[in-house]
Order: C-alpha cells, then sequence, then structure tokens
C-alpha cells in the first residue's frame, strides 16, 4: 500500500551499489542502468524504499538489496528496476524520463524532493 509520503532514506540502509554509477567497463550493468532512464521503467508506486513496477512481463515488489531485492529475470543485479528505484529515490543521479500513465498513485509517488512523514498522534 502506497503511503501519503515517501519518508527520507535510512542511510544506514543505503547500499554502496549507489555510489557507483556504470561505466562501458561495467558491461551489464550500464545496460540496466540506460534502461532504468526510459519511461517505461516508471514505478506504479513508491513506498518507502519498496518500488512497485509493472511490465509485460510481470508486476515487480523491489527493493535496494543486492542480490534479492527484484526477482525479474535479469542475471545482473542490481537490475534495471533496482537503478530505478534508487533514482527515484535520489540516491543517484539520473536523469530519467517519467510516464505518468504508469503512475497508480500520482499524488502517492515520490517525484521530487522527500518530504517528513506527519507524526502519529
Amino acid at each position: 500500500m502506497c503511503r501519503n509520503v515517501t519518508p527520507p532514506p535510512d542511510e544506514n540502509r543505503v547500499p554502496e551499489w549507489v555510489n557507483h554509477i556504470p561505466t562501458v567497463s561495467d558491461g551489464p550493468l550500464l545496460k540496466s542502468y540506460l534502461a532504468a532512464l526510459k519511461a517505461d521503467m516508471t514505478p506504479t508506486c513508491i513506498d518507502g524504499q519498496t518500488g512497485y513496477f509493472s511490465s509485460r512481463h510481470g508486476n515487480y515488489v523491489v527493493t535496494l538489496d543486492v542480490p534479492n531485492g527484484c526477482v525479474c529475470g535479469s542475471h545482473t543485479r542490481p537490475c534495471k528496476h533496482q537503478y530505478r528505484l534508487a533514482m527515484e529515490l535520489n540516491l543517484m543521479p539520473g536523469d530519467f524520463i517519467h510516464d505518468p500513465s504508469k503512475i497508480k498513485y500520482l499524488s502517492l509517488i515520490h517525484i521530487s524532493e522527500p518530504t517528513r512523514p506527519e507524526p502519529i498522534s
């Protein structure tokens, strides 16, 4: 379930791989990173540090955990879903294309600056 706000990432849970932008020498990782920039990689929802992605191959619940954070068929980890989630959370740079038609919860997805959740009374 998507929440109204996306809390800032817990710095203790940010994986080291988000600090490395793949280059040509990284081969398959670069391919995954570049695929993550495409509009069809827009997540349908983000809840905390979990992203929900939908494609013609299935629906994926994705976290930043490598190697277990995505069950897609890719043999590369992080996969394109994990790279896109990291970009959406502003944990790594990426000039990605956003496709609003993919989003099921437009007002609930983190698009720019993360906000702090309101305390529960």
